[in-house]
């Protein structure tokens, strides 16, 4: 799609540990920090040669970065980081 938040086909893809390859809507470029977790692109070469260079990855490395990732962004874990940036909010007071 042209315009999306966060498209679940991309992270149900990582909780699988299969990267992606996607156009950059919503917030497939920061999901992507990662280069072993998948990439966007502007054209169909671009997306090409990314899925190219994403297939000779050795898979448990990918396995890893998708689970890296998915983590990032698992409930307990952002709780965790928005309560530590609340505590250091009220420390600098």
């Amino acid at each position: 799609s042209l315009s999306e938040g966060s498209p679940m086909v991309i992270l149900e893809s990582l909780a699988l540990g299969i990267p992606f390859v996607s156009t950059d809507v919503g917030m497939n470029r920061m999901l992507c920090k990662n280069k072993n977790v998948g990439s966007v692109f502007v054209d169909d070469d671009e997306a090409v040669t990314e899925i190219l260079r994403l297939s000779k990855i050795a898979p448990d490395l990918i396995k890893k970065a998708c689970v890296d990732t998915i983590r990032m962004y698992d409930t307990p874990e952002y709780i965790r980081r928005i309560e530590s940036i609340i505590q250091d909010v009220i420390l600098e007071k």
